[in-house]
């Protein structure tokens, strides 16, 4: 993983293209601002979004920081940290 800003801004711009993906709409319509459950993301959908990230990233993705992020920007910081600190010692 890049350090420092970089690599909050390639988890920001991998987040809004899973999601784009995921969901069939442009990367331009996706806001950083939006939450999973304003774009219509369920709990199952989730779990397969994560395990598209964990491909990615070749680290685990836990589906609960989905529902624990307000925006898909809480949850770019919140994947960060994860991969940064480990699953244990996140806050």
């Amino acid at each position: 993983m890049l350090p420092g800003p970089e690599a909050e801004n390639h988890l920001r711009a991998s987040v809004v293209r899973h999601v784009a993906q995921f969901i069939g709409l442009p990367e331009t319509e996706i806001r950083l601002d939006h939450s999973f459950i304003d774009l219509g993301v369920t709990s199952a959908e989730a779990v397969y979004l994560c395990g598209a990230m964990e491909e990615q990233f070749g680290m685990p993705v836990d589906p609960v920081l989905i529902f624990e992020a307000e925006s898909l920007e809480a949850f770019a910081k919140l994947l960060l940290a994860s991969f940064t600190l480990g699953p244990d010692q996140r806050s």
